[in-house]
């Protein structure tokens, strides 16, 4: 990575990992992961989520079974979960949409801090919440919102990964748009 635009460097070298070896994460590393989430920006500062760190492959194997979006076979799993109990005293209605940036944020900061570490992730949500839910015996106060694989990545094949990025251009309108 450069030396003098480290952040930005992450962020544009950072991919989706599917394809994992079967190297363990060491606790630290997860620990360090989960340090920052714990960093991440949220809205008022309150800080509504837990979290499962699942490093076990028969109960990470469950939860793919009811993951449609999982289609790795990681040595992790993190859910990232809401609490309705810090929510009811934050006095947050339900899952408000800051909620759920909160959560894209926290992950973020994850997938970035396990990049540092030379892991890979893959942000999976499309899963059944309450399979999830009854999967890991979550209490009832937990809503699972997001699941983030991390492992060690295989090496990409010749020509692989890399997907096609749209320009700014493709993706920006500077200014206003103009009034009817």
């Amino acid at each position: 990575m450069s030396s003098d635009r480290p952040v930005y460097e992450s962020i544009r070298s950072r991919r989706a990992v599917r394809d994992f070896t079967d190297e363990p994460v060491s606790r630290g590393a997860l620990e360090r992961i989960l340090r920052a989430a714990r960093w991440a920006p949220s809205a008022g500062n309150r800080r509504l989520h837990k979290f499962v760190a699942l490093e076990d492959a028969q109960a990470i194997a469950r939860i793919k079974a009811i993951s449609p979006g999982m289609f790795g076979e990681p040595p992790v799993l993190i859910v990232i979960c809401t609490d309705a109990e810090q929510l009811a005293r934050e006095n947050v209605k339900d899952h408000d949409t800051s909620t759920m940036v909160d959560v894209g944020t926290t992950a973020m900061c994850m997938m970035l801090a396990a990049h540092e570490l030379g892991l890979g992730t893959c942000p999976t949500t499309s899963f059944s919440a309450g399979g999830v839910r009854g999967a890991l015996n979550l209490p009832d106060h937990l809503t699972p919102d997001f699941m983030l694989q991390v492992g060690h990545a295989k090496p990409l094949p010749p020509g692989g990964g890399g997907g096609t990025k749209l320009t700014i251009d493709e993706i920006t309108h500077w200014g206003a748009y103009p009034s009817d």
